[in-house]
């Protein structure tokens, strides 16, 4: 029997409390930067280089946070079920 390889994760030896904060403020860091650059790029205003360095920063950064936050979901029972159907849809009692 193997078993999967699964990356490490960094972000384990934070409590899940901590991770949550830092998911809340880069997304609200996220939200700021995303506004301010379609307010400026709306009012046809030069847009500010450290708001291009700034988006740039967290466009680069959403790929390990989505996949950190994504490998630290909790799944239920039932997602965390084996799959008893062998792969093939389930029609009921057919």
């Amino acid at each position: 029997m193997t078993t999967p390889l699964t990356p490490p994760n960094v972000l384990v030896l934070l409590p899940a409390r901590a991770r949550q904060a830092l998911y809340i403020a880069y997304g609200l860091a996220g939200l700021t930067a995303g506004s301010a650059l379609v307010g400026y790029a709306s009012a046809e205003f030069a847009i500010p280089l450290w708001l291009t360095v700034t988006s740039a920063v967290i466009t680069y950064l959403s790929v390990p946070f989505a996949a950190i936050a994504a490998t630290n979901i909790i799944r239920t029972p039932a997602e965390a079920a084996p799959d008893v159907h062998g792969g093939k849809p389930w029609d009921g009692d057919a």
